[in-house]
């Protein structure tokens, strides 16, 4: 992978690069706690989001909120470039009325829906990425300065141009009613008793064609969804001061080596470990 540009600050992230041949089992579905702004310059290849599988084109950009399991899938040999900003609310202190309009492209929707936004190459979205390019080239304090104000304006475009937008682009993806159904259950049901079988149950199907259907839209299996969104939720609860034995059962985990597993397999370290980061 070439890195054409990166900015690492407190609460953000900004990553431009181009791989030269695109691996197609490098990227993993995951979730994490802050935004995520992805902006597709080229190459071939789809975007899983919960339940929706959106084609990309170059200039393509996505928006995903803290929690939305997601990944990128090449589907062709060629370079595959794009710019990836990973952000906290934190990162620029907004006030509450101008925060619920910037970020509500991210939350005012449902998991998985209405994600991506086709970008024309003359944009100003454009030219912000492209902006961002040389604030990482400046000093701490100049870069922390501009890349706020770069950041705020691209959320604020994104947000005019939802208004614009105002259509499902999920008309372009793979998505089924049925797992969208699904996938609302488990998200609304995380901290209670989920397995396939009372899950398959729910929606009156065999456990067997929700296993293959599942999987087909989302990447990963049934329990192995169920397992992310009870590490993510876990990962807030032990931000929020509660112990891991706490944290254990509000998660939905039956035993505590059940969620220590889960926990270090999913994210790569110990439930203490996220604790402890907390209070440094």
């Amino acid at each position: 992978m070439s890195i054409i540009s990166h900015i690492a600050l407190d609460n953000l992230k900004l990553t431009h690069s181009i791989d030269k041949t695109a691996d197609k089992n490098a990227f993993q579905l995951h979730c994490h706690d802050d935004f995520e702004v992805y902006f597709f310059i080229d190459g071939e290849g789809y975007f899983l989001i919960e339940g929706n599988c959106y084609t990309l084109s170059p200039f393509t950009l996505l928006v995903i909120r803290p929690g939305e399991v997601h990944c990128f899938k090449s589907t062709g040999e060629k370079h595959y470039e794009r710019y990836v900003i990973n952000f906290d609310s934190d990162f620029l202190n907004l006030d509450e009325g101008d925060a619920s309009l910037i970020y509500s492209p991210f939350m005012n929707r449902e998991h998985g829906k209405n994600n991506l936004y086709k970008i024309n190459y003359n944009s100003i979205i454009v030219n912000i990425f492209n902006d961002f390019n040389e604030i990482s080239l400046l000093s701490l304090e100049d870069m922390t300065l501009a890349a706020k104000s770069s950041l705020e304006m691209l959320l604020t475009k994104i947000y005019l141009t939802s208004k614009q937008q105002n259509a499902d682009v999920g008309k372009d993806s793979l998505s089924s009613e049925l797992i969208n159904e699904v996938l609302k259950y488990i998200n609304e049901n995380i901290s209670s008793q989920l397995t396939l079988d009372i899950i398959a149950s729910q929606f009156f199907i065999s456990k067997y064609h929700l296993s293959r259907l599942f999987k087909k839209l989302t990447g990963v299996s049934v329990i192995d969804y169920v397992i992310r969104k009870r590490v993510f939720l876990s990962q807030q609860l032990l931000k929020g001061g509660f112990t891991s034995s706490q944290v254990c059962v509000k998660a939905g985990f039956g035993d505590y080596s059940a969620f220590y597993r889960s926990f270090k397999r999913v994210v790569g370290y110990s439930p203490i470990q996220q604790r402890t980061s907390r209070f440094k």
